[in-house]
């Protein structure tokens, strides 16, 4: 029931979140605050895959960091000071891009991902309704892990989504990257959802994992589950 709970409170918050968040940002300066060169934000990466999902997880997540310094935005969404104290203390979060995890959400990763969640009907989906399951299931891995350090946690991770879709010359596949900030029991998450076409999205949000660290975090939570977690070189 609580894996149902905070599967809902996130998807509940995140379209709501996802269009205000990038309407909000957008309008934003380009003053340097997340540790980023903000001028290069949604700019289209060069280099090879793997410099190219590296420098997209940075655009994308320079854009969330950027955000939690918005108090209009931040008072529009948030009620609770408690939740608006936590945000505050994430200001200024540096990735540590030493040390990424990722978990590839394929066709048999993603059916262990939906069991966790008693869901076991996937192969009834629509063609439509298994592409947009795709895109969102790896969505609940931070959401559940947020969960279990409290309600104020999950509110604060929840409201702060940020999204860019690319054009990539790529053949990216669905999968997820971990990657720890220098703020204690603070990382940010980054999926990449194809489309087709080279029509990849990417979504950055932020995880919060309390006194453990990321990888003992991710361990624990796919330990029951056939799922790789693997780390990148």
């Amino acid at each position: 029931m609580k894996k149902k709970v905070a599967l809902l409170s996130f998807l509940s918050v995140l379209c709501l979140a996802f269009t205000s968040c990038k309407n909000t940002a957008d309008s934003l300066s380009n003053s340097d605050k997340s540790g980023y060169d903000s001028s290069n934000k949604n700019k289209e990466p060069d280099g090879s895959k793997e410099e190219w999902l590296l420098n997209v997880s940075k655009s994308v997540t320079a854009n969330l960091l950027e955000v939690t310094y918005d108090d209009i935005f931040l008072e529009a969404f948030i009620a609770s000071q408690d939740v608006f104290d936590i945000i505050k203390d994430w200001r200024g979060a540096k990735l540590d891009t030493d040390e990424i995890y990722i978990v590839q959400i394929s066709e048999k990763n993603m059916k262990s991902l939906l069991n966790s969640l008693d869901i076991y009907d996937y192969d009834n989906l629509s063609d439509a309704g298994k592409i947009l399951m795709r895109s969102q299931i790896g969505k609940t891995i931070p959401t559940i892990i947020t969960s279990r350090q409290g309600a104020d946690y999950l509110a604060a991770a929840s409201v702060l989504n940020y999204s860019v879709s690319y054009a990539s010359e790529f053949d990216v596949d669905n999968q997820a990257w971990f990657i720890p900030t220098d703020k204690d029991g603070l990382s940010v998450y980054v999926s990449f959802s194809n489309f087709g076409e080279g029509a990849v999205t990417v979504n950055s949000s932020y995880i919060y994992h309390g006194d453990e660290d990321l990888y003992s975090a991710l361990n624990s939570y796919f330990s029951h589950m056939p799922i790789k977690i693997e780390k990148l070189n």
